[in-house]
């Protein structure tokens, strides 16, 4: 409870008014997530060459035939509006490859006897330094000793990788108004 006959210090007032701001940031940014158009599921993006073969040299092939997907499979795999129209483009294989924190390759095999194709995946070793950015909101409810318990909201900024390391700044603001932040060190496994 408040005492209403303690007079409010500066410093209290200041607390006070860094923890609202804080809540308000929280609370628009949390809003932001919420309420903003997510980024559509099914968008097909042409993939760069890698790296192995982007400069060797290629040969032209006659297969005997090649053995395709139907022309509806180009609108149930979501690709562009051009390609679903075109009748000369044709989908040759779909595959699924699993989320990692890992870059993936993926390889096309074309079998020019038999006309089938395949694709191989592979991950690669993860990079010694990749700049990049995450960002983590979340709400948490804390029991402290003594068994009194408080709600806290964080932010995370995940800013470098350096193999399984990375780099990130946090704060916290607890519900009984402690807030913190600093940066840190963490290990992926």
């Amino acid at each position: 409870m408040i005492n209403m006959n303690t007079p409010f210090t500066p410093r209290v007032v200041g607390i006070a008014m860094a923890a609202f701001l804080a809540f308000v940031i929280s609370a628009i940014i949390a809003a932001w997530f919420i309420l903003r158009k997510p980024d559509p599921v099914k968008k097909s993006t042409p993939a760069p060459v890698a790296e192995e073969v982007k400069d060797s040299p290629k040969e032209a092939i006659q297969p005997a035939m090649v053995v395709v997907y139907t022309a509806p499979a180009k609108k149930k795999l979501g690709l562009s509006e051009a390609i679903v129209a075109a009748p000369e483009k044709h989908v040759i294989l779909a595959v699924d490859i699993p989320a990692s924190d890992h870059d993936t390759k993926a390889i096309g095999v074309l079998d020019h006897e038999t006309g089938e194709t395949n694709v191989e995946y592979q991950e690669q070793p993860l990079p010694w330094f990749k700049p990049e950015s995450r960002h983590e909101l979340r709400l948490d409810y804390i029991v402290k000793r003594g068994f009194s318990h408080c709600a806290s909201a964080s932010y995370r900024y995940e800013f470098l990788k350096v193999k399984t390391v990375s780099f990130s700044c946090v704060g916290w603001l607890d519900s009984d108004m402690e807030a913190r932040a600093g940066c840190g060190v963490g290990v992926t496994f």
